[in-house]
């Protein structure tokens, strides 16, 4: 059987806080530890739209 990752959701506000991390860099992050990422601006619309096989919300 295939180990699949798992998927995060991550909800960022790109206007908060010093800029210090960007899109990018938030999505990469995750990635980089074996997960799946999900990105969605906090100023969309679509954040409420989340896929059945997210496990996790990460808000940043």
């Amino acid at each position: 059987m295939k180990k699949t990752s798992k998927l995060i959701r991550l909800i960022h506000n790109p206007t908060a806080g010093d800029g210090e991390y960007s899109k990018k860099e938030i999505v990469k992050l995750i990635e980089s530890n074996g997960y799946k990422c999900d990105y969605t601006s906090s100023k969309k619309k679509s954040i409420g739209n989340i896929k059945p096989e997210t496990e996790f919300i990460a808000i940043a």
